[in-house]
Order: structure tokens, then C-alpha cells, then sequence
């Protein structure tokens, strides 16, 4: 039990979901209530936290200068994936622990990747879109059966991707910092380096968190050294590639096509990338399943009660 618990719910995928919450009463927990009846903006969340013992956070930025005016805060939940919302140095500094919800929407992610590499690779939403105007046109495509596939980052989600792949034939080349080599052989998998991996895939899919220090990993010269006619299809992070390098290779037809779910900005209200038509845009949309978001909440409240005892068990030891 974590009897008297003080926890923030800033997740609207928590929050639409009573079972979830239901679940956190029962074991003890005091949800903060909030009767601005909105936790979006940077006041009322940063109010809200002064009296938290744990927070539930979507893709709010939690930001040192947030976490210093929260005095009882020891535990902060992340229901999705990736942290890079989260400032983790200033918050090992308070001894707040931080987690997330890895792996929960994996198969749901994979899924939409996939639909959108076939959207982009067979001109989809053109011929959707001619439809709806009343043309009857015909879009020539590319083949996915049988192509080559570029993984980056093979964790949850590029594994899944990979799986899917593999149904299709295709020739899987991936990188990562390690590898499951069960896995790799299993999928038939071939570990290469980045730059192998830019030159020879038809299509390139990134699952690597996004790296603030790092800079784009898909920058102008990266870009320069894709296959020639090769998709993209980014369901990670936006800040993973140079929008405006791709504009210009999307434009003079080094790049085939695009699909994007992620951006730089979101929403990406300035970018030139929406007036391409051999780009395929999604509003950060990948893991959003009755399902997948029904899993993502119920993780996300067992992770946070687990870390709850164990601070819990901490403090009284």
C-alpha cells in the first residue's frame, strides 16, 4: 500500500482511463485535484506539483526549473515512451526517480510505421485524395515486397517493425549500440553501420530516442548519403532529422518520399515539408489504439505504485 500518496495525473491517456485510476485509489493513492480542469499549461502544472509526492506526465516539459519548486516529489512516471521531455540530471539531483512506459505501445507503434511506409512506397493518400475530387487517377508506385529495410534503433519498436518486415521478404539491415543476436538471426537481421545502412535501404525507419546533445542524426550530409529513391518514415522523435535538409532532398528527388509522424515543432505549423505531395504527415499518432493507450495506463500506474514502496521501503529503512 501507499497509503496517503499524493499523485498528479498529467496524462490525458491516464486520465480518460477510470479503471487506471480506480486502481491507484485502491491502493492508497490521493489524486491532487485540479478544477482549472486543464494541466497543459506550464502555471497550473507547476502549481499543481508543489503538492505532489508523484506525477503521471504525458509529453509536458518537466524542466529544472519546475522540479525546484517541488519539495515532496519522488517519483515521476512517464506514460509513453522515451524521457527526453524530462530533465533526468535535475531530477537525480532532488533523488526523484524517473521512468517510462518502454515497450507498452510497441506493437501499435510498428503497426502505423508500417502502414505509413505503405502509404508512402504506394502513393496512398494520393490516390485517396484523387478519389475524393473526383479524378480517376493512377499512381505509380515502388514494391515493398523483397526491398531492403533500414532499422534504426533496434529496441521495442524496431524489433516489431522488424517482425512485420520479415513477413514481406525484405532484406532487414539495422543498427544499434547492441544486439539480440537470437534475434538477428532468427529475422535474419544484419547489423551494418549508419552509413551502410543510408546507402543501400529503399527504406530507412528511425526508433532511437531523441538526443538534445547530439544534434540531428539525419543531418544535411546523412541525407546526402541515402540510397537514391529511398523513403524515410520517422515514428520517433522529430528532432532525429533535419527538416529543412529533407525539404531540399524531397524536393529534388534524392528522396523518393517521406512519412513523417514526428516533427521539430509540434504541431508543425511553419514547416515547408506540408506543401510536398510525396510527403505523408501524421499528428505524433503511431501508438494511438483503444489497446495500445488501455496498456500504456495500466503500466504507467503499476510502475508508478511499484516506485512509490520502494521510495516508501527506502525512506523507512
Amino acid at each position: 500500500m501507499v497509503t496517503g500518496a499524493r499523485v498528479l495525473i498529467a496524462s490525458r491517456v491516464v486520465e480518460q482511463r477510470p479503471v487506471a485510476l480506480a486502481r491507484l485509489v485502491e491502493r492508497g493513492c490521493r489524486l491532487i485535484e485540479n478544477p482549472d480542469g486543464s494541466r497543459d499549461g506550464r502555471s497550473t502544472l507547476g502549481r499543481l506539483l508543489e503538492s505532489a509526492d508523484a506525477l503521471l506526465v504525458g509529453t509536458q516539459s518537466i524542466d529544472a526549473a519546475m522540479l525546484a519548486q517541488t519539495p515532496a516529489l519522488r517519483v515521476i512516471v512517464k506514460a509513453g515512451t522515451g524521457v527526453d521531455n524530462i530533465d533526468l540530471d535535475a531530477a537525480a539531483m532532488r533523488g526523484i526517480r524517473v521512468a517510462a512506459t518502454a515497450g507498452a505501445n510497441a506493437e501499435a507503434v510498428a503497426d502505423y510505421t508500417f502502414g505509413l511506409l505503405l502509404a508512402a512506397a504506394r502513393r496512398i493518400t494520393d490516390a485517396d485524395r484523387s478519389v475524393r475530387e473526383g479524378r480517376w487517377e493512377r499512381f505509380t508506385g515502388a514494391d515493398v515486397h523483397q526491398k531492403t529495410l533500414g532499422i534504426v534503433g533496434l529496441g521495442n519498436v524496431g524489433r516489431a517493425v522488424a517482425r512485420r518486415a520479415a513477413g514481406f521478404e525484405m532484406r532487414i539491415l539495422a543498427v544499434d549500440v547492441q544486439y539480440d543476436n537470437a534475434f538477428l538471426q532468427e529475422y535474419r537481421v544484419d547489423p551494418v553501420d549508419l552509413d551502410r545502412l543510408l546507402s543501400e535501404s529503399d527504406f530507412v525507419s528511425l526508433h532511437i530516442p531523441f538526443m538534445p546533445l547530439g544534434g540531428h542524426l539525419l543531418n544535411r550530409e546523412r541525407i546526402t548519403r541515402m540510397k537514391h529513391g529511398s523513403i524515410l518514415v520517422n515514428t520517433a522523435r522529430g528532432g532525429l532529422v533535419d527538416e529543412a535538409a529533407l525539404y531540399e532532398a524531397l524536393c529534388d528527388g534524392r528522396l523518393a518520399a517521406a512519412a513523417l509522424d514526428v516533427f521539430e515543432q509540434e504541431p508543425p505549423r511553419d514547416t515547408p515539408l506540408r506543401t510536398l505531395l510525396n510527403v505523408v504527415l501524421s499528428p505524433h499518432n503511431a501508438s494511438y489504439t483503444a489497446e495500445s493507450m488501455n496498456h500504456v495506463a495500466d503500466t504507467a500506474v503499476e510502475m508508478l505504485l511499484a516506485l512509490l514502496e520502494d521510495t516508501q521501503e527506502d525512506k523507512a529503512g
